[in-house]
């Protein structure tokens, strides 16, 4: 599901929003606005909706859905008026509103009101049953500015659309070339078999080389954040298969860590 939020007040409230993973109570929702990109992880477990994992600045597509770095109650039972918890910073969260009436650009529904208190501003942010956020309003207690962001569009079925760079050795002008071919990412795809098959695949008739040989399996991943390296597991075909002089094989091996 793409969902689309019209934003005023700042340039980070318009955003819009695709599903990376969903399992047993847990999803992982990428947020795109101007700015950045964010992934997000929340959780449903014994009457409580948090998010429990927040990270900016994530182009790349990968399974945090058992990772953790906060733990912030969206939503708690019971859902009646007046149910309250305190967030980790100390403020304060209440269910403020059950049925309330309100208009976005994609029409009117009758919303659950979420009211978040901090020192220095109020948050109220609407939720409806089967569908989710449809409104979130910010205002600064001193009246300085308010933004406001609100949902104009739902997609259902509509995969996010990605960009990927592909590099490919053209031996004989001793040079690496690049093409760019766009990946359909749907809820829960792995995104391996697409590359595997690509770095397979030259254009008819070109001078290219391919990265991989048609036995070559691409086994999985591990990704060290904190060092900012990946590590690919590739079966031994790799090395077996390839005995191609070293000139091309040092092609070989640039292709694949540019791509």
């Amino acid at each position: 599901v793409h969902m689309k939020y019209r934003g005023e007040g700042n340039e980070f409230a318009e955003y819009e929003t695709y599903v990376d993973y969903a399992k047993d109570g847990v999803i992982q929702v990428r947020h795109i606005n101007p700015g950045t990109v964010t992934v997000k992880v929340y959780k449903l477990s014994e009457g409580e909706l948090k998010e429990v994992f927040a990270q900016g600045e994530t182009y790349y597509r990968h399974d945090y859905t058992s990772s953790s770095n906060k733990d912030e109650i969206l939503i708690k039972e019971p859902i009646k008026e007046g149910t309250t918890w305190v967030l980790t910073d100390g403020s304060s969260r209440s269910i403020t509103g059950v049925g309330k009436s309100i208009k976005t650009p994609l029409g009117d529904f009758e919303a659950l009101e979420i009211t978040t208190d901090m020192e220095n501003s109020v948050t109220k942010d609407y939720y409806v049953k089967g569908i989710g956020l449809i409104k979130r309003v910010f205002n600064d207690k001193n009246d300085e500015f308010t933004v406001t962001s609100e949902l104009e569009k739902i997609e259902k079925d509509a995969p996010l659309k990605q960009t990927i760079r592909f590099y490919y050795p053209e031996f004989l002008k001793d040079r690496i070339v690049y093409i760019d071919k766009e990946v359909q990412l749907e809820t829960n795809k792995d995104v391996l078999p697409f590359l595997e098959e690509q770095l397979k695949s030259i254009p008819e008739g070109s001078e290219l080389s391919s990265v991989l040989t048609p036995n070559v399996k691409i086994q999985g991943y591990n990704l060290d954040e904190e060092e900012g390296i990946i590590t690919i597991d590739f079966t031994s075909d790799l090395v077996k298969e390839m005995n191609a002089g070293a000139g091309l094989e040092m092609m070989v091996l640039k292709s694949i860590a540019n791509t």
